[in-house]
């Protein structure tokens, strides 16, 4: 009993500390300590949370937000967003997607878009859209080229810099 409830609280701080680790990345958003928080939550087969953290990561990747700190310290130029930067869309999340299909549900959108990004060069629509067809597992290779091309040009278009 004493060796349960060690564990149980250990597990417990744990998350804190990973939950704590995501809200003060302001580099990557927590991008890469959601994949931390995801094998926690698998643990307790918490699968709406999972597919909420997937989402989160995919929407840091398809944002802009993970070059945001680098455009934003060449002056927001727009030659220096169109060349420097790196949206794609990861196998291993394309891989991953198809596999949580029956836990996902169109609403967890809106939950995810609460998301504090400095930037959203994807739309909400456009964002579901990718989701949707992630998690169907079409997504194929056309598809994962043109989209990234698609918020690149947001991204040149959003006027956040003149240059």
């Amino acid at each position: 009993m004493v060796y349960y409830i060690k564990t149980h609280h250990a597990k417990i701080e744990k998350r804190k500390n990973c939950l704590n680790a995501i809200k003060q990345d302001k580099e990557s958003f927590g991008r890469y300590d959601y994949d931390s928080l995801i094998s926690m939550l698998k643990e307790k087969e918490n699968y709406r949370e999972i597919i909420l953290c997937y989402l989160k990561e995919l929407l840091i990747d398809v944002s802009g937000a993970l070059n945001y700190a680098t455009w934003k310290r060449a002056g927001l130029a727009r030659n220096i967003i169109r060349e420097c930067n790196s949206i794609v869309f990861t196998p291993y999340l394309l891989r991953t997607f198809p596999k949580y299909r029956q836990y996902y549900e169109p609403e967890m959108i809106d939950e995810v878009y609460t998301l504090n990004l400095p930037i959203f060069a994807c739309d909400k629509e456009n964002f579901k859209d990718i989701a949707e067809m992630m998690f169907d597992g079409t997504m194929n290779e056309d598809i994962c080229k043109m989209h990234p091309s698609k918020i690149s040009k947001n991204l040149v278009q959003m006027k956040l810099g003149d240059k």
